[in-house]
């Protein structure tokens, strides 16, 4: 909202134009000397002289309001800035560019205005109240790493739970006891009216192992990567193709859009998916 702040200079300004014009002038508080009459010096002190004061002040308010109440404030144009993908490899920006229909970059504006938002608040705690947080916690691996790889070439071995599925978080994650969801990366989500788009707002101060911000260019570079041929795990590309995933839109830094083929009951599970930083 534009507002238009008028200084005191400026106020009586307006109110000595309004009386050059033939606009009515304030009327004069019951008490106070006639106009062009000498008069003492004001004593605030004394109650007389400060209620016509008063009075006075009051009804140049009232008067200023009338006037201003007929002023249009405009709004100024909201003003946003694309999220940018120039950050990325010109082979990953050529691949965006080449499967357009399925990366957008949008604004706030395209936002659904009807979404409701959800954060999962309104779950139950399911873990106990007395249990502490940290801590060291000591496990076992059948064998040794094959790779480091959690895509791909024997990458599906038992050591893959320790880097990929207890360790990477997804957008949200369903809840143990019942339906419903509750926060992961995302801070709150909403479905979409076709039933097939989830609606995801970032957590803001989500971070990586090594303190590096979450970007929500991640989630597109998520589908780059699994539907890359170089990783070779046709499994993953097949799961993770555009014919699955249709659309992916970022509205600004922290909200992006998922729309999945088809409509499903667990549809903010099937589209949360991770981040892979590029």
């Amino acid at each position: 909202m534009l507002i238009r702040r008028l200084s005191l200079v400026t106020v009586w300004g307006v109110l000595f134009f309004l009386a050059g014009c033939g606009q009515p002038k304030p009327k004069r508080p019951q008490g106070s000397p006639p106009e062009g009459s000498s008069s003492s010096p004001l004593d605030l002190t004394d109650p007389k002289q400060k209620e016509v004061l008063m009075e006075f002040a009051r009804e140049m308010g009232r008067e200023i309001a009338k006037e201003l109440g007929n002023v249009k404030v405009s709004e100024a144009p909201k003003q946003y800035t694309k999220v940018s993908l120039d950050h990325c490899a010109p082979s990953v920006r050529e691949f965006y560019e080449s499967n357009a229909e399925h990366f957008t970059i949008a604004t706030p504006d395209d936002i659904p205005t009807d979404l409701t938002w959800m954060d999962g608040s309104d779950l139950e705690v399911f873990s106990s109240p007395d249990a502490v947080q940290g801590g060291t916690y000591q496990d076992y691996t059948g064998d040794f790493p094959r790779t480091l790889r959690f895509v791909g070439p024997d990458a599906n071995g038992s050591f893959r739970r320790h880097i990929l599925d207890n360790n990477a978080m997804s957008l949200t994650k369903p809840y143990p006891n019942g339906d419903g969801d509750y926060p992961g990366l995302a801070e709150a989500w909403a479905i979409g009216k076709d039933r097939k788009t989830v609606y995801f707002k970032l957590d803001p101060d989500a971070r990586y192992s090594d303190g590096k911000l979450v970007r929500v260019t991640d989630y597109f570079f998520h589908q780059y990567y699994m539907q890359n041929p170089n990783i070779t795990a046709p499994w993953y590309s097949d799961f993770y193709g555009n014919d699955k995933f249709l659309n992916l839109t970022i509205y600004d830094e922290h909200t992006i859009s998922i729309k999945y083929w088809k409509a499903k009951p667990d549809i903010v599970e099937r589209v949360s998916i991770r981040p892979i930083p590029e």
